[in-house]
């Protein structure tokens, strides 16, 4: 796909991402497979560490800097599903390849409280 064309769908992405998330106030707001496939497709195997942050950025999803040592950068999406006595986040873990390349993803769903 033309880089041109890449911009507007990360755009379309980050809405329905935001929409999703602010929709309803309890229960799911958005599941584990709806982040996974979201960030897939936004951000793509083999982008570089910059690229990965710089999405993370526009997709207003929190996460720390490039970790040399671990070669990685972690991110959450925070309250993906709300309870009386529990809030459900989503963690991703990028992982990098020695160029700084994204190698690999990792997802799950952590408790983060009330």
């Amino acid at each position: 796909m033309p880089a041109r064309m890449q911009h507007p769908l990360v755009c379309l992405q980050v809405l329905i991402l935001g929409l999703a998330m602010m929709s309803g106030c309890g229960s799911k707001r958005i599941s584990l497979p709806e982040v996974e496939a979201a960030i897939r497709q936004g951000i793509p195997l083999g982008a570089s560490d910059s690229l990965v942050a710089a999405t993370l950025d526009e997709m207003k999803i929190e996460h720390s800097a490039f970790d040399q040592d671990k070669r990685a950068i972690q991110a959450i999406v925070r309250s993906t599903a709300k309870s009386a006595t529990t809030t459900t986040s989503v963690q991703v873990v990028f992982s990098f390849n020695p160029d700084r390349r994204l190698a690999d993803y990792a997802f799950r769903e952590v408790l983060t409280g009330p």
